[in-house]
């Protein structure tokens, strides 16, 4: 399921339908840039990945793309301390300022500080069930969510969902939901020092291995 955004302007359907298009566009930029100028990483990584996350090889193909958004957005690998979403905001966003709406200037400033999450589904809103609310696990906040891909799949009753806020998010089917959650939480909170953000951040795949761990089935969808 494609996110253009998980904000409080989601509900404004035809406001955010008018600049998705702008949105994804520069979404389909900066993932060209990542691949050209971060091929080497992907591959150092996937290779990493395959060693320590068997499980992720065996499951579903969505899983290690839906690392590597993660990888693009979150990890700190480029110079400075930066994502490669920063550095090509540092590069790009100059240039295509002035073409660019102030809301989409807006919103890709903000993903810069996005994360990936888990949610159970809730009240669905919209028409053919497009914009709907999640439960976030780890913070407990309502949030609606607004999707605009052209294959949509709804999401299910006692699914874990888990994505960042931009990209799809995926559904597990957890034996039981509660235990799957209480083990997310429990790691989220492993360290005191650490918001569960930052930890979620840095350890999302251990996070995921923990939902394919709780799964009936080991494949996500």
């Amino acid at each position: 399921m494609q996110i253009d955004q998980l904000n409080p302007y989601a509900g404004q359907g035809a406001f955010l339908s008018d600049k998705k298009e702008e949105l994804l566009y520069v979404l389909e930029v900066f993932n060209d840039y990542a691949s050209t100028h971060y091929e080497a990483v992907f591959i150092k990584m996937r290779e990493r990945l395959s060693s320590k996350y068997p499980e992720f090889e065996s499951t579903d193909t969505l899983v290690l793309p839906q690392i590597f958004i993660w990888l693009r957005h979150c990890a700190r690998i480029g110079r400075g301390g930066k994502t490669m979403y920063q550095h090509f905001l540092d590069k790009h966003l100059p240039k295509m300022n002035l073409r660019l709406s102030p809301f989409t200037v807006f919103m890709l400033n903000e993903w810069q500080y996005t994360f990936p999450g888990f949610f159970y589904p809730s009240i669905q809103l919209g028409a053919a069930e497009r914009v709907f609310q999640v439960d976030d696990i780890l913070d407990g906040h309502l949030k609606t969510v607004a999707v605009y891909s052209k294959i949509f799949t709804p999401p299910e009753t006692n699914a874990i969902m888990t994505g960042l806020l931009l990209p799809d998010l995926l559904q597990f089917f957890p034996e039981d939901s509660k235990k799957a959650a209480s083990a997310l939480i429990s790691f989220a909170h492993k360290d005191p020092v650490l918001y569960f953000d930052q930890l979620v951040i840095t350890d999302y795949p251990e996070f995921l291995r923990i939902l394919i761990r709780h799964s009936r089935t080991s494949t996500p969808k």
